[in-house]
């Protein structure tokens, strides 16, 4: 395929993730939640079969040169997992997208959620002085305002980034235990592939260099486009999983 087409095609590709993700997050278009959610599987499923069947080999050999990547990062997480327990005294649950199998290269850490039970502010205290007594350091609070609020702790080991996320249990095994259910586990491994592609395509974008107004145009636009495809991807497990809620808004 000559750079021409190529170009045409991740435009279009691009294009489709904008338009989709304005259509059933826009409050204009009058849908059930129901029917939101539904069509943003539908479409999302239509966009990695026709990216698969495009780029295959391509997607093949991608996966092949990330073999080496993939090994490194099951043994560190296989490290890291009876550590964490032991920290916290709860089972941690590896949710990133490594688990998933839709990590790009060279920009890829660890998640590790924790369902923490009845989590109020004193065993927040106890849990973040755990955390920092094994060398994490506070990073974030996610979903702040919401019932999927998490506080994040991270540090490197062996190079990779580990994210520990203490979540509220009750909202987290509703939705996102779920969510990653369907993605790491249930989701077929061509579509993983090419999720996997499709992001390292948009991340490359993001990160060329912008020297002109034109230039940093484009790679804002690349980062709109990661965005969303990131959220659409969350949001498409919701279907098969039979959960009634969007994860973003609908404005």
């Amino acid at each position: 395929m000559s750079a021409n087409r190529q170009h045409d095609k991740w435009k279009m590709i691009g294009e489709v993730v904008l338009v989709d993700y304005r259509e059933y997050h826009s409050k204009a278009a009058r849908m059930t939640i129901k029917n939101r959610i539904r069509g943003i599987h539908e479409s999302f499923v239509d966009l990695l079969q026709f990216v698969w069947s495009r780029d295959q080999e391509e997607i093949k050999q991608y996966i092949e040169k990330r073999k080496p990547e993939d090994e490194k990062l099951q043994k560190v997480q296989d490290k890291m997992k009876p550590e964490i327990k032991k920290m916290l005294d709860i089972e941690p649950i590896p949710a990133s997208s490594f688990t998933a199998g839709t990590n790009i290269l060279g920009d890829s850490d660890l998640d590790f959620n924790i369902p923490v039970p009845d989590m109020n502010l004193r065993k927040l205290l106890i849990l973040a002085t755990k955390c920092g007594n094994y060398g994490y350091d506070f990073a974030d609070i996610r979903n702040e305002g919401q019932p999927g609020v998490n506080y994040v702790f991270s540090k490197f080991v062996d190079g990779v980034e580990i994210e520990v996320k203490l979540n509220h249990a009750i909202p987290y095994m509703e939705v996102m235990d779920k969510v990653h259910a369907y993605l790491d586990h249930q989701m077929p491994k061509e579509r993983k592939q090419t999720i996997a592609w499709i992001k390292q395509h948009f991340k490359d974008l993001t990160k060329k260099r912008a020297n002109t107004e034109e230039a940093k145009a484009a790679v804002e636009l690349a980062k709109k486009q990661y965005k969303e495809f990131k959220a659409l991807y969350y949001e498409h497990a919701l279907y098969p999983m039979g959960l009634g809620e969007m994860m973003y808004p609908v404005k």
